[in-house]
């Protein structure tokens, strides 16, 4: 299991988003994106590392720089973000921490000595993380982070709704890209740090502290300069930003673009389309008519989804239908069935499906992208599919981050999301 997948699942339950290991922007993307990194309106993927890997911006024109690195979707269509909901110091700016439960942190002044030399101006502090546990995760932000969210999500859903698939279709086909099914994003928040280290371990053989905080480094004919490092490291993965080859602003200093956490819709599409879009499905051959294949995967160009979504679903579950297996709860109601608004014609959806036969043969099934990054959303969203035949369904973060009560940090993760699913659905 690679450690970004340690880092996500200590730290989800702090309930700030979704946390990347890989908080700078990929080194592949243009200039402006390298600018900003994430923003909202991105549509793309967290890739097993933990880095946030973008396909396109819906809030960006078509021949944006960031749209015409990559291209966008024949159906691509540009929406305004709307108002966004900035907050600075949502993370202070004298210094800041998120940890796993039983790590225990604090924060100290940052002071001339052997270490530092001089205390460099406007560094922020150092933070201090006590380790106990056999595995865990801390993020330092000592010069604090800023917050972005939209404040009206429904235009994103719209084009979720609308264009969904095609964007599967895009990334798969048109991109070649190769990922799991559940993993395409769109992100609507974003938190953002110009400094920042994290930290993550598991199988931790004895109890010890670790710090980060600014190191003097001396530079040939430059003099000193201070660069946030982890010290006392005995086992632990950790990673610090940015590096060297940074944005930087006019004054030298680094910019806020190294983002820390992320927040959207996780999209997941029916396992049927997911198959025949990807190639990593079932090809189905009827052997009693040779030269008999299903439609082409050109077909789904023409044809428009049924549309569902998480939040639309909430009153039409039953809360011991959990997406963790059956669960009893006696504030739990028996409800209807899930309700399904037809978008397109029955002959759309049945091309789309394939048609297939009592006749038809099973031919292959490769083997879909290993080790898919964790996220609380794709069990929701596969608990959806499951109680119909929607095409495309959406879950967004604040769904699992708003559910679970941090008097539960300590609970085991699957634990907590299982008490969060039963709350959902039986208010």
């Amino acid at each position: 299991m690679h450690i970004s997948r340690t880092y996500a699942e200590n730290l989800l339950l702090a309930r700030e988003g979704y946390p990347l290991w890989v908080p700078e922007p990929l080194a592949n993307l243009p200039p402006s994106y390298q600018q900003s990194g994430v923003r909202i309106g991105d549509v793309g993927v967290v890739t097993k590392e933990g880095a946030f890997s973008m396909l396109f911006n819906i809030c960006l024109p078509a021949d944006d720089p960031i749209n015409s690195y990559g291209g966008v979707p024949l159906e691509f269509e540009h929406i305004s973000p709307g108002a966004v909901q900035s907050m600075p110091t949502y993370f202070s700016r004298s210094g800041a921490y998120v940890q796993s439960t039983d790590i225990k942190a604090r924060k100290y002044a940052l002071e001339a000595n052997a270490e530092t030399s001089v205390a460099p101006v406007g560094a922020g502090c150092g933070i201090e993380f006590s380790l106990s546990t056999a595995q865990g995760a801390a993020l330092a932000l000592p010069q604090g982070a800023t917050r972005l969210d939209v404040e009206n999500l429904s235009a994103f859903e719209t084009q979720i709704n609308s264009h969904g698939l095609s964007w599967y279709k895009y990334a798969l086909g048109d991109r070649g890209w190769q990922f799991n099914n559940g993993e395409l994003y769109l992100i609507t928040g974003v938190d953002k740090a110009a400094l920042w280290g994290a930290l993550a371990f598991r199988e931790l053989q004895r109890s010890h502290s670790v710090s980060f905080h600014a190191t003097a480094i001396q530079q040939i004919g430059l003099g000193l300069r201070h660069e946030y490092q982890w010290h006392h490291l005995t086992g632990q993965s950790a990673r610090s930003g940015p590096d060297a080859r940074a944005v930087l602003s006019s004054d030298g200093t680094p910019i806020e673009n190294q983002c820390v956490f992320l927040r959207g819709y996780r999209i997941m599409a029916r396992d049927e389309l997911w198959r025949r879009m990807s190639g990593t499905g079932i090809k189905v051959v009827n052997f009693t008519r040779p030269g008999s294949f299903m439609a082409p995967l050109s077909s789904l160009t023409h044809t428009r989804p049924l549309r569902t979504s998480f939040k639309a679903s909430l009153t039409t579950l039953s809360a011991k239908d959990g997406p963790f297996g059956n669960e009893s709860d006696e504030t739990s109601a028996d409800v209807d069935p899930i309700r399904e608004e037809p978008y397109g014609s029955e002959e759309d959806v049945n091309q789309l499906q394939g048609g297939a036969c009592a006749e038809d043969a099973v031919a292959a099934q490769p083997v879909l992208p290993s080790e898919p990054a964790f996220h609380p959303s794709d069990s929701i969203n596969r608990h959806i599919l499951s109680q119909g035949h929607c095409n495309v369904v959406f879950t967004h973060d604040t769904t699992w981050m708003n559910t679970a009560h941090r008097s539960q940090m300590r609970s085991p993760l699957m634990r907590v999301l299982r008490c969060s699913w039963r709350r959902i659905f039986s208010s």
